[in-house]
């Protein structure tokens, strides 16, 4: 978006984002998509140039689907009304302050982006707030039993047949126990 478009008083900003554009944003940050086709977004911004910087203030709505930590099948992530407020600065600014002192960080300045003195790039603010929307490990359901860890059969649609004695040890761990009792 240019920075000249934007108007004296502020102005408003909204954007529906897509299965494609969600994919495409969190791909960014290496987080993939499950094969289900259903994501979107809803971005509402208020944004207000203030000297050289440009504020925005407004919500990250949506939802899509990643793998399940357990067992793969898509977890759905629903981010209701994210509050989001953001400073964009200039880049020179930015660089400024960096040759500077040493500068203590602050809570404000962890939501701040830099603008090129044109335009300013609303992707990172949009793809960071969706990627702290996913848990660290999405569930499908609360109760996922996930994949057998012998067989890989997934566990929700049905038991698997694999016996309740241990698997027998990989001979990578044989090969470090003989290693450690050579040691010993």
């Amino acid at each position: 978006m240019k920075i000249k478009d934007i108007a004296v008083e502020g102005d408003v900003y909204e954007r529906v984002l897509g299965h494609d554009e969600v994919e495409a944003l969190l791909a960014a940050s290496t987080v993939e998509l499950s094969d289900s086709k259903e994501a979107a977004a809803r971005l509402a911004l208020r944004l207000e140039v203030v000297d050289d910087s440009v504020v925005a203030r407004g919500t990250l709505a949506g939802h899509f689907d990643v793998p399940c930590a357990r067992c793969l099948a898509p977890a759905r992530i629903v981010a209701e009304e994210l509050a989001l407020i953001a400073t964009f600065v200039p880049a020179e600014t930015l660089a400024r302050a960096s040759e500077e002192e040493e500068t203590e960080l602050t809570a404000e300045d962890l939501d701040t982006y830099v603008h090129d003195g044109e335009s300013i790039d609303l992707e990172p603010l949009v793809r960071e707030y969706l990627v702290l929307a996913i848990p660290i490990a999405p569930l499908c359901r609360d109760d996922c039993a996930g994949l057998c860890s012998r067989c890989g059969a997934n566990q929700n649609e049905a038991p698997c047949e694999c016996s309740d004695e241990p698997a027998a040890e990989s001979s990578w761990v044989t090969a470090l126990k003989g290693i450690k009792e050579s040691m010993s």
